[in-house]
C-alpha cells in the first residue's frame, strides 16, 4: 500500500463506513476532510465521535458541505450506498 503520509484524503459518503474509516485515519495524523451534509453543523461544534472497541473517542476533524471546499486531494475514499451512484460524480471534490 502506498504511504498516504503528506497526502491529502478526502471522505465522500460520511455516514458509518466513511465516517469510521475515515475518522480512523484521522486519529491516525493523516489529512482527511469529510464531506457532509446534515451532520455538518454537529461535526464542526463537537467533533467526531467514535465507538471502538469499547472505547470513546472524540476529536476534532476538518468538514464541509460543498466539495469545492475541500479542495484538490491526492485520495478520496468513496463510501456512499450504490443506490446513490448517479450522484458521486458531483460529489468528488
Amino acid at each position: 500500500m502506498k504511504n498516504l503520509r503528506g497526502q491529502r484524503i478526502a471522505v465522500v459518503g460520511a455516514g458509518a463506513v466513511g465516517l469510521f474509516y475515515g475518522g480512523l485515519l484521522a486519529r491516525a495524523g493523516y489529512d482527511v476532510s469529510f464531506l457532509l451534509r446534515s451532520d455538518l453543523e454537529v461535526v464542526r461544534s463537537r467533533g467526531l465521535v467514535l465507538h471502538t472497541r469499547g472505547e470513546r473517542l472524540q476529536f476534532p476533524v476538518k468538514s464541509a458541505g460543498d466539495p469545492g471546499d475541500i479542495g484538490p486531494v491526492d485520495l478520496v475514499l468513496i463510501a456512499i450506498k450504490a443506490t446513490a451512484n448517479e450522484v458521486l460524480e458531483g460529489l468528488i471534490p
